[in-house]
């Protein structure tokens, strides 16, 4: 599968897919905790590296073991995000369509 989400059904060994309106009661009773372990750490997790300076992505070079801003070429200040495959997919579609999509961190702010 793509998104690297579990399919659906018992039958399939799949697991229970939550959609909008199971994600928006959840959130309804204040259970973050529930919701994050749902929809990242036992479905589709994935770390991205992102650098705080420029919002960008980071390029990870896994010969050289390091990590850098794709346009300073700077290794510090990169922070770590865990974030849903399919966010990452879209990152990478956007990315390779010419599009830079700058996230906006909490630390650097």
């Amino acid at each position: 599968v793509l998104t690297r989400q579990p399919t659906e059904g018992r039958a399939r060994e799949g697991g229970l897919r939550v959609g909008e309106m199971e994600r928006d009661t959840i959130i309804g009773h204040g259970a973050s905790m529930v919701l994050n372990e749902r929809l990242l750490e036992s479905s589709d997790a994935e770390t991205v590296h992102v650098s705080a300076e420029t919002g960008l992505v980071a390029v990870e070079d896994r010969e050289q073991r390091r990590v850098y801003d794709p346009v300073t070429g700077d290794e510090d200040d990169i922070h770590e995000l865990e974030v849903s495959y399919a966010f990452k997919l879209l990152l990478d579609e956007m990315i390779a369509l010419g599009i830079r999509p700058k996230l906006e961190l909490e630390d650097a702010i």
